[in-house]
């Protein structure tokens, strides 16, 4: 991507864009104040679940201009998210009863695993299944 005509690597774009979503997710437990991790949770849920569907549109919008638009399995995704938030969840009931600002630590440490964590398995969260790259019948035909 360029900018201002300057270059940007594609594995800076991907750091920067999930510090930016673990900040947020980050951010959006901490706003949501002395509410039950399980409320914590749902809402985190929701919102994960919405920015999944503008990425999938967005995916949608620039493979029907032209652009080259990679697969991304939702499955993956799915599986990193709820990991996420189950961990916030156990996260902060531990620490629940010994620590003071629970959903400041846990916001922290949401921002932290997203902004550490998600460019080291990116890879991974994108790479079609072995299945999904093979072509099909219907594929080949054009149905």
């Amino acid at each position: 991507m360029t900018v201002f005509g300057i270059r940007i690597p594609r594995d800076a774009l991907i750091r920067v864009a999930y510090l930016a979503v673990g900040i947020k997710f980050g951010a959006i437990w901490l706003v949501q104040g002395d509410s039950s991790p399980w409320e914590h949770a749902l809402n985190l849920i929701a919102l994960m679940a919405v920015v999944m569907a503008v990425a999938a549109a967005v995916r949608w919008w620039a493979a029907r201009r032209g652009r080259s638009v990679a697969h991304h399995p939702i499955g993956r995704f799915l599986m990193a998210k709820t990991a996420l938030v189950a961990m916030a969840v156990a996260a902060g009931l531990a620490l629940e009863s010994s620590v003071s600002n629970v959903d400041l630590w846990v916001g922290l440490g949401i921002a932290a695993v997203v902004g550490l964590v998600g460019p080291a398995i990116h890879p991974w969260l994108t790479k079609a299944a072995p299945a999904e790259l093979e072509t099909t019948d219907a594929a080949v035909a054009g149905v």
